[in-house]
This record gives structure tokens, C-alpha cells and sequence, in this order.
């Protein structure tokens, strides 16, 4: 277990990396040449440290739809989920609980939790405010979103997140949870369950403890 810390712009310079065939086999859904075509031209315009460069849009589980990029102004630690899974994501949950528990208030106050749902279809407003219930999770400092597939496709391959839809509709995926400053650059990641190290700990304290620019309420 160890603390990889990256630059976005390392991260980003996969995802012009990403061929057809990667793209299909982690999505579970093949893509047209045209469709392929399109994300990689995305891709390569996706240039700088920013993941606020992306041009993504995500609706909230109170049905609100918002920019990715007006996120701008808030450290945040970001993992990917989907709302029918019974294993690794609540254990992932818990553990950004127990993050959360284990550094200052004043620096829980300055990060904002972002669940981005895998499964775009399935996971509605009203789905992801249930599954927001059941897992005790909510406030200003929680956001819990589901987007397009193309979006999650693009997300995944920026945040190095592996995932394949089963015909059951389940999904099998990686477990990262990163952490980036209140610019949209990526500081550290935590790599599987369990990963959340001191030292990955002390980078929220750190990014967490920093002035953050004044930005819009997304509570």
C-alpha cells in the first residue's frame, strides 16, 4: 500500500493514449469509429494540469446539472462508484468516512467528497439520493453524481480507473480515490481498498489547510 503522487498532466496524457479497443473493453460498450474518433480528439485537446479541462457536466442526486469545472475552488477527493454495488464501494465509503474523521474539522470543511456513479444509465437522481440515505452520507461537503457514458469513460481513463460492465448489469472496477488541490490538480492518489496511508492523509491535511479560493455553493 503506498501514496502515488502524479501530476494531472501525466494522468491526461493517457487518455490520448487510449485506443479503440482499450476504451470498449473497459466500458463494456463498443464504440463506432466516428465515437472513437471524437474521444480521442478530446483527449489530445485536454492539454495543462487541470482536470477542469474536461468538458463534463454531472447531475447531482437532487437533479441539478453542473459543470465539472465549476467545482473550481475546492480541493476535492474524487473516487468512482455505482449505487447496486454491494462490496467494494461501501468499503470505500466507510474509508473516505474514517479520512474524513481523521484530519481537522477545519480542513474537512475546506474538501469536498465527489462520488462519480459508474453507471450512467441505472443511476438516477432519485437512485443515488436513496443510495445517499442508506449509507449516511450528505451535506455540503458530499456530492454524488452520475453523468453520460462517454463522460465516464473520459473520467475514468483521466483518474486511471478500470471498469467493465457484466451483462448483470454489475460493474468490476478499480479502487482509486484521488485527491486534488482546489485548482483541479491532481496531488495524490490511493490506489485499492484500504490504500489511504499517513502519507496520503497528511496530503489532505496539507491541500485541505490550504486558502481556498472563494467559489460557488455546491452543497
Amino acid at each position: 500500500m503506498r501514496t502515488n503522487v502524479v501530476r494531472t498532466s501525466l494522468v491526461l496524457s493517457c487518455l490520448a493514449a487510449f485506443s479503440l479497443s482499450a476504451f470498449s473493453t473497459l466500458a463494456g460498450t463498443p464504440l463506432s469509429g466516428e465515437q472513437a474518433q471524437s474521444q480521442s480528439a478530446t483527449a489530445e485537446a485536454v492539454t495543462g494540469d487541470s482536470l477542469f479541462r474536461l468538458d463534463v457536466q454531472l447531475e447531482t442526486s437532487d437533479g441539478r446539472t453542473v459543470a465539472f469545472s465549476s467545482l473550481r475552488g475546492r480541493p476535492l477527493l474524487i473516487s468512482l462508484f455505482y449505487s447496486q454495488c454491494s462490496s467494494v464501494c461501501p468499503m470505500t465509503i466507510a474509508e473516505l468516512q474514517n479520512l474524513e474523521r481523521s484530519v481537522p474539522a477545519a480542513v474537512r470543511e475546506n474538501v469536498t467528497v465527489l462520488l462519480i456513479s459508474l453507471d450512467a444509465e441505472r443511476d438516477t437522481p432519485a437512485t443515488l439520493t436513496q443510495f445517499m440515505q442508506k449509507h449516511h452520507i450528505g451535506g455540503p461537503r458530499w456530492m454524488v453524481v452520475h453523468t453520460t457514458a462517454s463522460n465516464v469513460r473520459l473520467l475514468s481513463a483521466a483518474l486511471g480507473v478500470r471498469y467493465r460492465e457484466l451483462p448483470d448489469h454489475t460493474f468490476n472496477h478499480s479502487t482509486v480515490i484521488t485527491l486534488t488541490d482546489s485548482e483541479g490538480v491532481i496531488q495524490a492518489r490511493a490506489d485499492g481498498w484500504q490504500a489511504v496511508d499517513a502519507g496520503f492523509i497528511e496530503k489532505v491535511r496539507f491541500i485541505g489547510a490550504a486558502k481556498a479560493v472563494t467559489g460557488p455553493d455546491h452543497g
